[in-house]
């Protein structure tokens, strides 16, 4: 009965999940690193290939008060020519293999839906690849959390990774780090449930969908024979679970000799890991820019976590060394990388596959605090200023702010250092700018018609939503009605959405309270 009704409360979590993660989407590809990976999965679904055609520059056009336009400085880089003389992206493929399937069903119902243009439906359809695996990756959390807490704890503690760490944002993006998430989390799942084999095939595709998690191979490995030695006896478990690992990487060698003509040419240029370590360090944990910690404030509990874990069970104390490996090999291997900040985005975004473990430890804290209503009002003062932080950076596209930065700038080099170790530059401070000045752009009834002038000047839906997103609020239901789409079809949609989140909401919510001793 317990079993079934653990279940259940995954269940009604990712359900919940999901569903506010759906709610709360722009269905809109923010980066080129999207776009990118987009157009591979859309080569393979419609021709059965990787090579795509290049990045042009972008079109956006940033409006101000009285609806004058600037254009944005466009952008490409995202790949190269290949040995075979065609243009190949340069991410690692596995997140374009899962979104494959997706842009297929889309290209297949698109007659019922003559209002949406093939290209916007088609990239609607691949963002629904990553909240499907964000909340999957939250609820397998919850199911590592049970180990150490009690069913209410495990579930608080899998929301406040949900909705109080940029991860949330990356729910709804293009990027690769929440199926890597997922994939990491899957693994040590089923290994803690004996099943090697899986776990080598969760981490073999983990490294093709980022080549990059493989540093985080000696750590796993490390502490997978800490638990399980490989002595006479557990040698064929290592074997089932070393060999899809190594197929993995197999893939990810041929990809690139496929692409590049050798095993070790990823399609990186200009990168190198020339950052001074306390730079890096501050600017991934701490700085106004990118701080892991400022954007997710109560993330800072992690500090007592861990400390606790130290003194808990055998098995905190085995997850613990788990928690500071995996995080030390990824930060510092991060923070002296050239491009720590991962480019435009909110928060640290390549920090967003090991942001659990940050989350895990908290548990121990609150399990202390309950009793305390001083504590209680602390943590959750916490979570609700990181809720807050989040809904900041969903609701205006955060790229308006960063242009305003830029054309401010006298070069590229006193752009990256304002926006990254600025206060007054801080995209959180910017994002409540750009929301007021967005609110009034709706106001207004001139930039309101200017809006209207970039979707009617666009060459196509993708092209105008891309515009729009600089100057609208970034939901879809917004773009759906700017965009001429079928507003009765899409409310009735966003209506029932929000119903069935309302009822997983109070389902999940009716049981998380403090738990007793």
């Amino acid at each position: 009965m317990k079993f079934k009704a653990r279940c259940m409360n995954a269940h009604w979590l990712f359900c919940f999940v999901l569903g506010v993660y759906l709610l709360t989407s722009s269905f809109r590809i923010d980066s080129g690193d999207g776009e990118a990976m987009y157009r591979v999965a859309y080569a393979l679904a419609a021709r059965g290939e990787v090579a795509i055609q290049p990045l042009e520059a972008g079109h956006e056009l940033l409006l101000d008060a009285q609806g004058r336009a600037a254009r944005m400085k466009g952008v490409s880089g995202y790949g190269m020519v290949g040995r075979d003389g065609r243009f190949y992206a340069k991410y690692g493929l596995g997140w374009s293999l899962v979104a494959a399937p997706f842009v297929a069903l889309a290209r297949v119902v698109h007659p019922l839906f003559p209002s949406v243009e093939e290209g916007l439906l088609t990239r609607i359809a691949v963002l629904l690849v990553n909240p499907l695996v964000t909340a999957a990756a939250v609820t397998v959390f919850y199911r590592l959390a049970r180990r150490f807490y009690r069913e209410p704890l495990a579930r608080l503690l899998a929301l406040f990774l949900a909705l109080g760490t940029p991860v949330w944002y990356y729910a709804r993006s293009a990027f690769s780090e929440p199926l890597a998430m997922f994939l990491l989390l899957g693994a040590l799942e089923t290994f803690e449930r004996k099943r090697f084999g899986w776990t080598g095939v969760l981490l073999g595709f983990m490294l093709v969908v980022r080549p990059a998690t493989f540093i985080l191979l000696p750590v796993l490995l490390g502490w997978f024979g800490w638990r399980f030695p490989p002595v006479q006896g557990n040698r064929k478990p290592w074997m089932v679970l070393l060999l899809p690992l190594l197929g993995g990487q197999m893939v990810v060698f041929g990809y690139n000799w496929w692409r590049f003509g050798g095993p070790l040419d990823f399609g990186y240029r200009h990168v190198g890991w020339d950052t001074p370590l306390f730079e890096g360090l501050y600017g991934l944990l701490f700085s106004p820019g990118k701080g892991l910690f400022l954007y997710a404030p109560v993330l800072l509990l992690f500090f007592p976590g861990i400390w606790l874990w130290g003194k808990g069970s055998h098995a905190q104390r085995q997850w613990r060394v788990l928690a500071i490996g995996l995080l030390t090999v990824q930060t510092l291997f991060l923070a002296v990388y050239r491009h720590w900040d991962g480019g435009g985005g909110w928060g640290p975004r390549l920090l967003m596959p090991v942001v659990p473990f940050f989350v895990l430890p908290i548990g121990s804290v609150l399990e202390r605090w309950w009793s305390r209503k001083g504590l209680q009002f602390f943590a959750a003062l916490l979570f609700s200023l990181s809720v807050t932080i989040q809904v900041l950076g969903l609701s205006v596209n955060w790229a308006r702010h960063l242009q305003k930065i830029r054309v401010a700038s006298s070069s590229w080099e006193g752009y990256l250092e304002r926006i990254h170790f600025h206060w007054r530059a801080s995209p959180i401070l910017g994002q409540i700018q750009a929301l007021r000045e967005v609110a009034g752009l709706l106001r207004d009834p001139v930039s309101r018609d200017a809006l209207k002038g970039l979707v009617m000047a666009s060459s196509d839906q993708v092209e105008a939503q891309q515009r729009l997103s600089f100057n609208v609020p970034d939901f879809w239901p917004v773009y759906a009605a700017f965009l001429g789409l079928n507003t009765v079809f899409w409310g009735v949609a966003w209506g029932l959405l929000a119903a069935g989140t309302g009822w997983c909401g109070r389902r999940l919510f009716r049981s998380i309270a403090p738990p007793t001793h």
